[in-house]
């Protein structure tokens, strides 16, 4: 028997097929978690961000409708989750900050310099606005297309390009030429 398309294992899920519905989780379980790193900078963060993800598509998978593709359907509920998180977050007592960036086991003089160059962009990024940040996430490290991040986003396609385009140039400017010539 041929293995089951992408729509056909959607549609077997929608329709209470738990093996489609593990098989659906097992193919994104990987890139949603890699989305929620790269919004949230820390790992336990990620991983319940991650957790959410996975029941909302559990619980909202009858509503997936077809209309976008489903890849651009999970990538909006990670960033909506994300953006929950986010909230509930700020309604709490800021905790102190994670000083926990360096392993005690990197000895490598490499590994400590790339280590340092993704904080100080790490920290560049962070200091875009969210609308900013999103898009370059979404296109520099998730490598969505211009038309992926309109749909996730709900935005013209040339407001996405004029963000990108926004997003990079503030990240230029705060960088200055310490990167020149090297490749992060």
């Amino acid at each position: 028997m041929d293995e089951p398309t992408l729509i056909e294992r959607i549609e077997r899920a929608q329709n209470g097929d738990l093996e489609s519905f593990g098989t659906l989780i097992r193919c994104y379980e990987s890139n949603i978690y890699n989305l929620s790193l790269l919004l949230t900078h820390n790992n336990v963060e990620a991983e319940e961000i991650a957790q959410q993800v996975f029941i909302k598509i559990w619980k909202n998978l009858n509503k997936f409708s077809f209309k976008s593709s489903f890849n651009t359907w999970v990538y909006r509920l990670v960033h909506n989750v994300f953006y929950d998180h986010v909230r509930k977050k700020s309604r709490l007592k800021e905790s102190q900050e994670d000083f926990s960036g360096l392993s005690d086991c990197e000895d490598s003089y490499n590994q400590v310099e790339t280590q340092e160059r993704r904080k100080i962009v790490g920290d560049a990024l962070r200091k875009l606005p969210d609308k900013f940040q999103q898009v370059v996430i979404m296109y520099d490290f998730e490598g969505l297309s211009y038309n992926e991040i309109s749909r996730i986003l709900n935005e013209p396609l040339g407001t996405v390009k004029s963000s990108l385009f926004r997003a990079r140039a503030m990240l230029q400017k705060e960088l200055g030429n310490f990167f020149d010539g090297v490749s992060v």
